[in-house]
């Protein structure tokens, strides 16, 4: 398998320097010092070659770039934390997911009755998986139950 261009923690520190605008800020986020983050950004952008934030002394900018990684650093942080949570489930034998998320196509009485049984579902043997409203479908959209 070839190895990765990022890894989790360049993908991290994107998102948090995204969100904080300011490497100080982003790097106590991070438990982390100013001068590595600066050098693990760096890093990062040298690997993608390409620059993802514009910065100087009084402000930092993504680019047109940055935010492309950024959207898809997220999908890719939000699908290792449901493999994660699906391998749990599988080391418990569970047997059945139940994926519960909200959007403004989602019916909220449903969802808050769903997360109301969760501890019911999961003494059934079901395991539950909390996905962000970017994942859930629109409504027509079918998968897998």
């Amino acid at each position: 398998m070839q190895k990765p261009l990022l890894e989790i923690r360049h993908l991290n520190a994107i998102i948090v320097l995204s969100e904080e605008l300011n490497y100080t800020q982003a790097a106590v986020r991070l438990d982390m010092s100013q001068p590595g983050l600066s050098r693990l950004i760096q890093d990062a952008e040298r690997r993608l070659e390409r620059t993802l934030f514009h910065r100087n002394h009084h402000k930092v900018e993504l680019t047109d770039a940055g935010r492309t990684c950024v959207a898809e650093a997220t999908l890719a942080l939000e699908h290792e934390e449901r493999a994660i949570q699906y391998t749990r489930a599988h080391a418990r034998n569970v047997d059945s997911n139940l994926a519960v998320g909200r959007s403004q196509y989602a019916d909220p009485v449903l969802t808050d009755v769903l997360l109301a049984v969760h501890p019911t579902l999961a003494a059934q043997g079901w395991s539950t998986l909390f996905i962000p409203e970017t994942q859930v479908p629109p409504v027509g959209m079918t998968g897998h139950f």
